[in-house]
C-alpha cells in the first residue's frame, strides 16, 4: 500500500510539472504576442500569486499574466491535485482549501471564457470547475483582408474547446494608381492619377513636337492652317498661315451694272472673279417708254369728252393721257345691236388710236315679249308664244266644259290611255307620242290627237316602262329609237299596216316579247331593233323589207325560223347572231355582201342556201355554227373572207353553182382558215364524163349528186 502511494505521489508531481511548463509557455507566448512590436518584453519569474478563485504571475512592471482558476484534485487517481490531511491543494500555486465530504459532478462538455476552458459543475455547487486549462490556439487565419479603406479581420480557434478569438488587421497604407494613357496641356504631358487623388501626376515631361505640317493651304480669301504633333502623347498644336496677297483676275463676260430705264442710260463692265472689282465700263442709252394699251379712264358721252390713259410698262409712274371726242358717228365707227324680247341691245362706238380700237358701248333695254293671240296646246295644258322669239309665255291647264272642250283654247279632249304626252311633228301635220307618264300596264295610243293623226313614237318614249301590252293605231308610220327598249314585261304589241320603220334598239331587251307580226308595209328595221328578245319564235320578214340593221335580231335565242325578205339589199353585221334554234336559212340574191358574223353562233343551223347575186361573204359570217353540215354557194361570189366558216367543224359539203375553174379562182382569193374540210361539189346540168364531184337540181328542185 505504501508503495502504491509513493507511485501516485510521483505521478502527480510529474503531471503538475508538465502543467506548469505548459502554462508558462502559453502565457509567455501570449505575452510575446501582445508585446509584439513593443520595446519592453515582460518577464515572469515563475512565482504564482493567488486568491480563493484563481492564480497568476506578475512582471516586474506590474503587468499580470492571464488569471487561471485553481485546479484541485478529485477522488480519481488520474485527476490533477492530491489530498493531504483532508485538504484540497491547487496543483499549480499550492493554494489550500478544506476538503469537503461532498463529491462534485461535472459536465462532459467544455465551458470557456477569453483565457481558459473547463468542465463546469452540474451539482448544486455550480461555481465549481475542474480540468481548468489555458486555451491552445491554432495559427491566425485571415477572414477579411485589410484594404486601404478598411482594416481586416483574423481569427484563431482553441484546439480543445473550439473557442474562437478575433483581432483586427490594420488598414493598408494608400498607394496612388495612374492611367496608362497620356494627359496633356499646352506645355507638358503626364500620366494622371486614377485614384481619389486626381490632382496627382507622374512622368511629367515637356512636349517633343514633329515639324510643322500644312493642313489647309492659304488663299487670297482665307488664311491657311498648319499643325505639329507631340511624338509621345499625340497632342496637336495649330497656328495660322497668313492669307495670300490678292491679284485681280477679270472675267471675259460682260455684266450689266445698271439696267437702262425709260429715261436713264445703263452700263456694263467686266468684274474680277474673286473680289468683284470692275473694269472696262461701257454705257448704253436709255430704252425709251413701252406703254400698255390705252385704257378708258373716263367714258365719253354724246355731250362730253372722255379720257384715255396708258402707263409705261417699265416704270408705272410714267403715264400718258389722251382726250376722246364726244360720241358721234364721224369720229367713231358706229354699230347698233337691236334689243330682243329678253336681251338688251347695244350701241357700239369704236375709236381708232395708235392702231388700237377703243370701244364704248351703250346698253339698250330689252323690248319685252309680244304675246301671240293664238293658243297652242297639248292634252294637259295650253299656252301662248311670243310673236318675236316664239318662247312660251303662259302655260295653263285646260278648263273643260261639258263637251270636253277647253273654254280658253278650244282643245277637244281625246281618247287614249291617260299619261300620254304628244308633240307636233316637224311639218305640223301630225302628232308624235313624246313620253308616257301613266300607270296603266296596257297602253292604247289613239289614232288622232287634237284632230291630227298620231303617226310616230318618239325615241325613249316608253323606255324601261313596266307595260305589258301596247295597241298601236293604224295611222302609225314610225317607231323611234329605244322607244320600248328594256320594257322587260312587254309581251304583246301589234304592228299595223302602214308601219314603215322600226328604229334602232326600239324593242331591245324586251325579254317577254314572244310574237310579232311584221306588216307588208315595213321597209326598215334598225340596228339592235329586237336584240335580246329571247322568246321571239318566228322571224318572218315580209318582202317589203329592204334593210335589216346590225344586230337587229342578235340573241333572239328562241327563234326557230328565219324568213328573209326577197327584196332586202342590206343585212348588217351580227344581224342574226346567236339565234340558237334556227336550222335553215335562205339568203336572197339582192344582198350583195353578207357582213361579218351575220349568222355566227347559230348553234342549230344545218343548211344554208346563198342565192345567186351574193358577191361577198365577210369574216366570221358563219363562225361557230357547230351544226352546219352543207351550204349552197352561188357562182356570183367573188370573195370569201378568211375565217368565214371558222370552227364549223361539221361542215362536210359545199354545193357550188359554178364550174370547177370558177371555184378554183374563188379559193385562191382567200377561202381558208375555217377549221373544217368540206367536200366541194361543182354544178353540172348534165352528167359529167370525167372524174370529179358534181351536183344538179332534180325536177323537184332538190339537190342531187351525180
Amino acid at each position: 500500500m505504501k508503495k502504491v502511494c509513493i507511485i501516485l505521489l510521483f505521478m502527480s508531481i510529474s503531471i503538475l510539472y508538465g502543467v506548469f511548463l505548459t502554462s508558462c509557455h502559453e502565457m509567455k507566448s501570449l505575452d510575446n504576442e501582445k508585446n509584439e512590436g513593443n520595446v519592453h518584453v515582460h518577464s515572469f519569474n515563475g512565482k504564482y500569486l493567488f486568491d480563493e478563485n484563481a492564480h497568476w504571475q506578475e512582471c516586474s512592471c506590474g503587468t499580470k499574466s492571464e488569471m487561471i482558476h485553481h485546479s484541485f484534485k478529485s477522488d480519481h487517481m488520474m485527476q490533477i491535485g492530491y489530498i493531504v490531511n483532508e485538504k484540497q491543494i491547487c496543483s499549480v500555486c499550492q493554494y489550500e482549501v478544506p476538503l469537503s465530504s461532498h463529491q462534485h459532478t461535472y459536465s462532459n462538455s467544455w465551458s470557456y471564457d477569453e483565457s481558459i476552458h473547463y468542465h463546469k459543475a452540474t451539482c448544486e455547487h455550480t461555481e465549481e470547475r475542474t480540468s481548468v486549462e489555458a486555451h491552445t490556439f491554432s495559427a491566425w487565419m485571415v477572414i477579411t483582408a485589410a484594404t486601404e479603406e478598411h482594416p481586416g479581420v483574423q481569427k484563431r480557434i482553441c484546439k480543445s474547446c473550439n473557442y474562437e478569438q478575433e483581432k483586427e488587421i490594420p488598414a493598408l497604407l494608400h498607394q496612388h494608381t495612374y492611367s496608362n494613357s497620356w494627359s496633356y496641356d499646352e506645355s507638358v504631358h503626364y500620366h494622371k492619377a486614377t485614384c481619389e487623388h486626381a490632382e496627382e501626376r507622374t512622368s511629367v515631361e515637356a512636349h517633343t513636337f514633329s515639324t510643322w505640317m500644312v493642313v489647309t493651304e492659304s488663299t487670297e480669301e482665307h488664311p491657311g492652317i498648319q499643325k505639329r504633333v507631340c511624338k509621345s502623347c499625340n497632342y496637336e498644336q495649330q497656328k495660322e498661315i497668313p492669307a495670300l496677297e490678292h491679284r485681280h483676275v477679270f472675267s471675259n463676260e460682260w455684266i450689266v451694272d445698271v439696267e437702262p430705264s425709260c429715261e436713264i442710260s445703263g452700263s456694263k463692265s467686266r468684274h474680277c472673279i474673286t473680289c468683284g472689282e470692275k473694269t472696262d465700263r461701257i454705257e448704253f442709252p436709255a430704252s425709251g417708254h413701252s406703254y400698255t394699251l390705252w385704257q378708258v379712264d373716263c367714258l365719253p358721252t354724246v355731250t362730253s369728252s372722255g379720257v384715255l390713259k396708258r402707263v409705261c410698262q417699265k416704270n408705272c409712274t410714267h403715264e400718258e393721257i389722251y382726250v376722246l371726242p364726244h360720241l358721234n358717228e364721224s369720229d367713231y365707227q358706229y354699230e347698233l345691236i337691236e334689243p330682243t324680247c329678253e336681251m338688251s341691245g347695244f350701241e357700239q362706238y369704236i375709236f381708232l388710236l395708235d392702231d388700237q380700237e377703243i370701244e364704248v358701248v351703250n346698253e339698250l333695254a330689252a323690248t319685252g315679249h309680244q304675246p301671240n293671240v293664238i293658243w297652242d296646246f297639248d292634252d294637259r295644258t295650253h299656252w301662248t308664244t311670243c310673236k318675236e322669239c316664239k318662247i312660251i309665255i303662259d302655260d295653263l291647264e285646260h278648263e273643260f266644259d261639258d263637251n270636253d272642250t277647253c273654254t280658253i283654247c278650244g282643245y277637244i279632249h281625246n281618247l287614249g290611255t291617260p299619261g300620254l304626252y304628244y308633240i307636233l311633228t316637224g311639218d305640223g301635220s301630225s302628232y308624235a307620242v313624246e313620253k308616257y307618264f301613266g300607270i296603266d300596264l296596257i297602253v292604247e295610243i289613239p289614232e288622232k290627237h287634237n284632230n291630227l293623226p298620231v303617226t310616230r313614237i318618239c325615241e325613249d318614249a316608253f323606255y324601261k316602262q313596266n307595260i305589258v301590252e301596247v295597241q298601236l293605231p293604224s295611222t302609225m308610220l314610225k317607231i323611234g329609237e329605244r322607244a320600248f327598249s328594256q320594257c322587260f314585261k312587254l309581251s304583246k304589241i301589234n304592228f299595223p299596216d302602214g308601219l314603215v320603220e322600226i328604229g334602232n334598239s326600239a324593242f331591245s331587251s324586251c325579254f317577254e316579247l314572244k310574237e310579232v307580226g311584221f306588216p307588208n308595209t315595213l321597209q326598215f328595221i334598225g340596228d339592235s331593233a329586237f336584240s335580246g328578245c329571247f322568246k321571239l319564235k318566228e322571224l318572218n320578214l315580209p318582202d317589203s323589207v329592204v334593210s335589216i340593221g346590225a344586230s337587229a335580231f342578235n340573241a333572239c335565242q328562241g327563234a326557230e325560223t328565219i324568213k328573209i325578205s326577197k327584196n332586202v339589199n342590206y343585212i348588217g353585221s351580227m344581224a342574226f347572231q346567236s339565234c340558237f334554234d334556227v336550222t335553215l336559212v335562205e339568203i336572197p340574191g339582192t344582198v350583195k355582201v353578207l357582213n361579218s358574223a351575220t349568222f355566227a353562233h347559230c348553234n342549230s343551223l344545218e343548211t344554208v342556201i346563198v342565192s345567186e347575186g351574193v358577191e361577198e361573204l365577210s369574216k366570221y359570217v358563219f363562225g361557230e355554227c357547230k351544226s352546219l353540215k352543207e351550204i349552197v354557194l352561188p357562182k356570183s361570189l367573188t370573195q370569201i373572207a378568211d375565217g368565214a366558216f371558222d370552227n364549223c367543224e361539221t361542215l362536210h359539203t359545199i354545193y357550188f353553182t359554178g364550174v370547177k375553174s370558177q371555184w378554183d379562182n374563188l379559193v385562191a382569193t382567200g377561202f381558208k382558215n375555217y377549221n373544217c374540210s368540206p367536200k366541194v361539189y361543182t354544178y353540172s346540168i348534165t352528167k359529167p364524163l370525167g372524174n370529179g364531184n358534181y351536183w344538179y337540181y332534180d325536177e323537184n328542185q332538190n339537190i342531187t349528186k351525180w
